[in-house]
């Protein structure tokens, strides 16, 4: 509907411009608030707001505190403004990607953060403090027709207001109703990085039905919105060519930027200082401590692993041999029902969410990461860069991060015979696992969270 609507009724007439058509657009007073930083609005009922963010867009809510315009004899140098949209600002590849972008330090960059409410994470105002977080709690992750006319309606007052210089969105729901609002409210600097696609083959984003006519909707929707956007970012070139392909961005204006990581924090350690941890998983030095991490859905194939593991649990070399799955999600009681039907109770481990993954990952002997869908494979180069043998399903751009064989293992979706053969390979071989890693950590120096934000900040400037 909100598409729709768009054709009808806005088909590229910029704010000002007056047409008997304009008449029905949402109205955007001239004199709609500026939100400041720090503005001390009172959050809806059981709602804790930190105090650097704003709440827009809800009856219940305090209206936004207007900052007026004046003059000012102070001379400070003008900060390109950059609106950074996200449906969920959730732990994971796109929710730390936005806080990389939001706290990589661009020197002449001046970001606000937009987000709904939906899994706000408490620690927001702890890891950034100094940046301008405004909540739209319309901007919901389901389909909802009524709230997606509400949140495009929002997002269209707060950047008429902000006048931002740059709108970034991220993922499905933001990026569609980001860019139509930006478009609408006059931003001519509009880059959209989708973080994988409902489109792509294999993709199960939740929230989105698995309906063919609704995923027609959808791509009809992504396509307009790519109409009045100025680049694209695709995670790889494998995701950038399904772009083109589907119509949904240019070959002049899709680009191709990998996410990247902080590869000092993940380095290697000495495994003496490590020795705590592994005991903490019951496991010591002749042991092999197998990781893996991401939220529990479906679509991140943990029970692959928990298969491969019932298969070759009772091989000589498996002996000494434990899992631990860091993450949280709605797939963990069917993988402690699996655990236990297995009877791997003492080799396998959920811990939930892992405040210390470096510490976790310099733990482990090796990584498995055995998704059915990945856009790009954040946790398969973290524990790269911590020195560890990956075993990656060949999905999304884990082949372009891996060479099979070299600093890492692939194996084919769903191919459960295949993880268990690498994973009884490397339980069996120190020395290799040993040269992999080091190779591997080689390979993870291409994925600096500076050269990724750099990029990023290039695409800001126009370049």
């Amino acid at each position: 509907m909100l598409v729709i609507w768009n054709i009808l009724f806005d088909n590229h007439v910029r704010p000002g411009h007056s047409t008997v058509l304009s008449l029905l657009r949402p109205r955007i007073p001239a004199s709609a608030p500026v939100l400041t930083p720090r503005h001390q609005n009172l959050p809806p009922s059981g709602i804790t707001k930190p105090a650097n963010i704003s709440i827009f867009g809800r009856s219940d809510a305090s209206p936004p505190t207007i900052r007026r315009h004046g003059h000012s004899n102070e001379c400070t140098p003008v900060k390109k403004t950059v609106a950074q949209i996200i449906t969920r600002m959730v732990p994971g590849g796109a929710g730390n990607i936005v806080r990389d972008l939001l706290t990589c330090g661009a020197a002449g960059l001046e970001m606000t953060l937009m987000c709904g409410l939906e899994d706000l994470p408490p620690y927001l105002e702890r890891d950034l403090p100094d940046i301008e977080l405004v909540t739209v709690p319309n901007l919901v992750r389901a389909i909802s027709p009524a709230r997606d006319w509400r949140c495009y309606r929002d997002l269209c007052k707060i950047i008429t207001n902000r006048r931002f210089d740059v709108v970034h969105t991220h993922t499905s729901k933001a990026g569609i109703l980001g860019r139509l609002a930006a478009h609408r409210a006059g931003c001519r600097h509009i880059i959209h990085t989708p973080h994988g696609s409902v489109h792509l083959p294999q993709s199960n984003i939740p929230g989105i039905p698995n309906i063919s006519i609704l995923k027609r909707l959808l791509l009809f929707a992504e396509y307009w919105a790519g109409r009045r956007t100025t680049c694209i970012v695709s995670l790889s070139n494998a995701e950038r060519e399904h772009f083109i392909k589907q119509r949904l961005g240019a070959a002049s204006n899709t680009h191709v930027i990998y996410n990247g990581i902080d590869l000092q924090r993940f380095s290697p350690q000495p495994r003496d200082d490590t020795k705590a941890t592994r005991l903490r998983y019951g496991m010591d030095d002749d042991g092999v401590l197998v990781a893996s991490a991401g939220r529990l859905t479906a679509e991140k194939g943990h029970h692959l692993a928990v298969e491969a593991m019932a298969k070759i649990a009772d091989r000589e070399v498996c002996r000494k041999f434990a899992l631990v799955i860091a993450g949280d999600g709605p797939e963990r009681n069917a993988l402690e029902t699996a655990i236990r039907n297995s009877g791997l109770e003492q080799r396998v481990m959920l811990t939930g969410f892992v405040d210390d993954m470096p510490g976790l990952l310099a733990a482990a002997d090796l990584f498995v990461l055995p998704s059915h869908y990945e856009g790009f494979g954040l946790a398969a180069v973290e524990a790269m860069a911590a020195g560890l043998p990956v075993i990656a399903s060949r999905v999304g751009g884990i082949p372009e991060i891996i060479t099979d064989g070299v600093d890492g293992f692939l194996f084919e979706r769903g191919n459960v015979g295949e993880l268990a053969q690498h994973l009884s390979l490397l339980a069996a071989d120190r020395i290799r696992r040993q040269d992999i890693g080091q190779k591997a950590a080689v390979r993870a120096q291409a994925f600096s969270v500076t050269t990724m934000c750099e990029a990023y900040y290039a695409l800001y400037d126009g370049q």
